[in-house]
């Protein structure tokens, strides 16, 4: 065989495995400026709701709840981001966030690309009353809250193996998990198109998720 034959059959390998290495998919989304702009854009509005949605919770948690105004909002409302939970990019807004040894009291929105919007509280330490919240579990399991079952307060995907719907769950595994883990998150979902309303949405879901735990306030 000539040596130019066997250098053009190399060449067509080389360029055969060249077009492989992309599936088509990969390809198309490749060549698709477009929606890292649209992805921007998006995130962008985004930042800025939550943002909107920080200093309106300032506001009314100070006029309705001047005691846990006054323990845990030292700190400002924090806008933070990242590109790989789970794979995938997502938005947090914590406020209040009180973090300290023994002490957590945290409300948090966190925005899930492709999912949903994550409204959680998570209390930590001696704040919590496991007894008081035995009492009203018939009350809190009728609500259809998701509780947190994992053993890390940093999961945000409202499915098994990290929460639970309270009405799936009975006050004895609910107690359990607290006495292995020591914390307490419940949360709510709210879905992408409920975004514009967001701050106002965010003080209902506050309010209601708070009156399951009535943490006791540290002096």
């Amino acid at each position: 065989m000539p040596h130019s034959e066997v250098v053009t059959h190399g060449h067509l390998r080389s360029l055969e495995c060249s077009m492989n290495f992309f599936s088509d998919n990969e390809l198309h989304t490749l060549k698709n400026s477009e929606f890292l702009h649209i992805k921007n854009k998006v995130l962008d509005k985004i930042r800025n709701k939550l943002s909107e949605t920080g200093q309106k919770l300032v506001k009314e948690i100070k006029s309705d709840f001047p005691d846990i105004h006054k323990r845990f909002s030292r700190e400002s409302p924090k806008v933070s981001k990242g590109e790989n939970y789970h794979g995938l990019p997502y938005m947090v807004l914590d406020y209040p966030r009180f973090f300290e040894k023994g002490y957590t009291f945290s409300f948090r929105i966190t925005f899930l690309w492709g999912h949903y919007l994550n409204c959680s509280l998570h209390v930590e330490g001696n704040m919590i009353d496991i007894h008081s919240m035995e009492k009203r579990w018939a009350t809190i399991s009728k609500q259809q809250v998701y509780v947190c079952i994992h053993s890390s307060p940093w999961e945000h995907y409202l499915t098994d193996p990290y929460f639970k719907l309270s009405s799936s769950m009975d006050v004895n595994e609910f107690k359990d998990h607290f006495e292995k883990n020591h914390f307490i998150k419940i949360a709510s979902r709210l879905e992408f198109d409920q975004m514009k309303n967001l701050p106002d949405l965010a003080i209902g879901e506050f309010k209601s998720l708070l009156q399951f735990l009535e943490p006791n306030l540290p002096e």
